[in-house]
């Protein structure tokens, strides 16, 4: 056999369900509860069933791979030990005929609902499990002997709940599985190859836009290789020294949502080195997932840097970032019919989503169907998505909210926790305004409009797409000066910066147009820390706005500006001031070219005076390079031969910097080009 023991009737059970093709039943986290049911039927209770049944699966699953011969040995000696292996083991024959009829009939059949302790189950590493199962008094000792042996394990989560239990924006959750999940066949298949490669550490990517199911893939992910595999989501206060020295006790599917967060792409980066650097030593296999709307900007480079390097980082990357595209006619059809419409009535429907949200992305197929299922007359239909999610606000809090007494200062209290990304009462009750706003909390109001528990914390509304219209919505100041927002938005950045900036860098994508966006996107009043963080989104927000808003472009700009002669000690605020100078030159300098030469001017003034900062001259070498397009583009000759001569000169001091030396080829090769035609 695999582990060069000898031939007994563990090893025949698994060879004969391998066989069968049962592995993928067994990986199927639903499919496996099936088999604890069968085994507590003949005397084993169900916590060490589970047990039992993971290392089965783990055995089938390892048995048919070539590089699994280490995992097979030391599973197979485990799962000897553990408690109850004597029973499983005298009726090892029965569960084979069982496996073999009952659950591959199961496959076809509707799931069973999940609840916390399904998912608990899940995200538990083998020694929460067994110290579950120790609490029976003569099996402590067995218990006992196999914890001693583990290392502690991170911690995961899955937010599974039933969505026919709850009311509200929970049923469009990824966690309640309610948006049918149809048209990833493609996807799960390069996902399983993620899972199945023969290295030991492996990490990737997901990316696209909201609302297009990323959450929910992984999601569904870890259900489909739950059964042997520990698998979920980390929280997001997640660090690199959560996996330091840590060894893994079982295979390991750990999903990062929301990578992008200045610290959390940090700790993520470190992470990915330290388990790198590491993995020779892992008995079992470790992925790791991170889920993004982008795959790009400063948030992946800042990984790498935290990482090491982009060599050192990427050398266990599965392969290049795969994008997560919109569903077909056909996928958004049958998200429509799961909420209960006909497929006539879909297929009128169709036009009207495809002419709205032209991506497909299921999210928006539910909200329309769920709105037109809810008695929404067909000549009231929405011309843009937020249009759409206005409504669903509407129809919300008329529905659920209201006849639960929600008030303004629940509102305040939950428009808070999505700007912060959540907030911890005590956290909040330390602050002098945070009193204030905790006056009047009730735990039960709170869980109505974001269906999670609000005794310690005040959860974020989810999907987070309609959690940012609600904000907006919320603050949107009225007639007079509404200090309320200016407040909100002043005491979100001293309590928690970094989600902020992962607030407004989402908002500015999704709803930059809406009234309260120009106010939300504000400078913050103090603080250092917010200061560059909000510098750094402002970046991005002129880099994504000021071709359709170079007021507001502008506008930023100046706010970063004078952030960094405020703070001339902080050299993060020159570099951003020196990027959103370029980005405002990549933009508008065909536009304005007085302006972007006085842009300019500011790169070059402020890499003069920090000659020591490196980030300001590679900066300038871009803003170089695209202001002389710009000139070339409009017969500017005098400026097109100085940014020749800038390009060059900065290439020539600077042979160590790898942007001054890309955007001198770059030049060369366009300049080679011009005199060949």
């Amino acid at each position: 056999m695999v582990d060069g023991a000898s031939y007994d009737a563990l090893d025949k059970a698994v060879s004969d369900i391998a066989e069968d093709g049962l592995a993928k039943y067994l990986m199927d986290a639903d499919l496996s509860r099936a088999a604890v049911d069968y085994l507590h039927e003949f005397g084993i209770p169900k916590l060490a069933g589970k047990l039992l049944v993971r290392g089965i699966a783990q055995l089938v699953e390892w048995s048919a791979k070539s590089a699994g011969s280490k995992v097979y040995g030391i599973v197979k000696a485990r799962l000897r030990r553990l408690p109850y292996y004597d029973k499983l083991e005298k009726g090892i024959d029965r569960l084979t005929a069982y496996l073999k009829g009952e659950i591959k009939n199961a496959a076809g059949k509707t799931r069973p609902r999940h609840d916390q302790d399904f998912a608990k189950s899940l995200t538990e590493s083998f020694q929460d499990s067994l110290e579950g199962v120790a609490t029976v008094a003569d099996l402590q000792d067995v218990a006992t002997q196999l914890i001693d042996r583990l290392a502690p394990q991170p911690k995961l989560f899955l937010n599974l709940f039933d969505a026919e239990g709850e009311e509200g924006f929970n049923r469009f959750y990824y966690g309640s599985r309610k948006i049918a999940f149809v048209g990833r066949e493609d996807e799960m298949a390069r996902l399983d190859g993620f899972l199945d490669h023969d290295s030991p550490f492996r990490w990737w990517l997901i990316h696209g836009p909201a609302g297009f199911g990323k959450s929910r893939l992984a999601l569904e992910l870890c259900l489909r290789r739950g059964g042997s595999w520990r698998v979920g989501f980390l929280p997001y206060e997640h660090t690199a020294r959560d996996v330091d020295r840590w060894i893994p006790d079982e295979p390991i599917l750990l999903v990062a949502d929301y990578a992008s967060g200045q610290e959390r792409a940090k700790e993520l980066g470190r992470t990915i080195r330290d388990l790198s650097r590491r993995s020779g030593e892992f008995p079992f296999p470790v992925r790791l997932l991170l889920l993004e709307r982008d795959a790009g900007d400063w948030w992946l480079d800042r990984l790498r840097e935290s990482g090491g390097d982009r060599l050192e980082t990427d050398r266990n990357r599965h392969e290049e970032p795969m994008p997560l595209g919109g569903l077909s006619d056909d996928g958004l059809r049958r998200v429509m019919q799961a909420f209960g419409l006909a497929e006539a009535r879909t297929a009128d429907l169709l036009p009207e989503l495809r002419e709205m949200d032209p991506e497909g992305r299921p999210l928006f197929a539910a909200l329309m169907a769920d709105a037109v299922a809810g008695g929404r007359p067909q000549s009231q239909l929405w011309r843009a998505k937020e249009e759409l999610i206005g409504d669903v606000l509407d129809r919300e809090e008329e529905r659920f909210w209201k006849p639960a007494g929600i008030t303004n200062a629940d509102k305040n209290l939950l428009a808070l926790a999505m700007l912060c990304g959540g907030v911890g009462l005590t956290d909040l009750n330390d602050l002098p305004e945070g009193r204030g706003l905790l006056g009047g909390h009730n735990a039960s109001r709170y869980r109505v409009m974001s269906g999670r528990d609000a005794s310690e914390r005040l959860a974020p509304l989810e999907p987070d797409i309609l959690g940012e219209w609600f904000v907006l919505h919320h603050l949107q100041p009225g007639d007079v000066l509404d200090e309320r927002l200016e407040d909100m938005r002043n005491l979100a950045w001293r309590m928690a910066p970094y989600g902020m900036a992962v607030f407004l860098d989402r908002a500015s994508r999704d709803f930059p147009r809406h009234d309260a966006f120009q106010t939300i996107a504000t400078a913050p009043a103090e603080g250092n820390l917010a200061a560059v963080l909000w510098a750094l989104v402002a970046v991005n927000l002129i880099g994504r706005l000021a071709a359709s808003d170079p007021d507001a472009a502008v506008r930023w700009y100046g706010d970063i500006q004078t952030l960094a002669a405020n703070h001339p000690k902080e050299p993060a605020l020159r570099e951003q001031q020196a990027k959103a100078a370029n980005n405002l030159i990549a933009d508008l300098a065909a536009s304005d070219s007085d302006a972007a030469a006085r842009w300019y001017g500011d790169i070059q003034t402020l890499a003069a005076n920090h000659p020591k900062e490196e980030a300001l001259r590679e900066t300038q070498a871009m803003a170089a390079f695209n202001l002389f397009l710009a000139c070339a583009e409009s017969g500017d000759k005098a400026g097109e031969k100085q940014m020749v001569e800038d390009i060059r000169r900065l290439a020539t001091e600077n042979p160590g910097l790898s942007v001054c030396q890309e955007v001198a080829g770059r030049l060369s090769s366009i300049l080679k080009s011009g005199e060949e035609k």
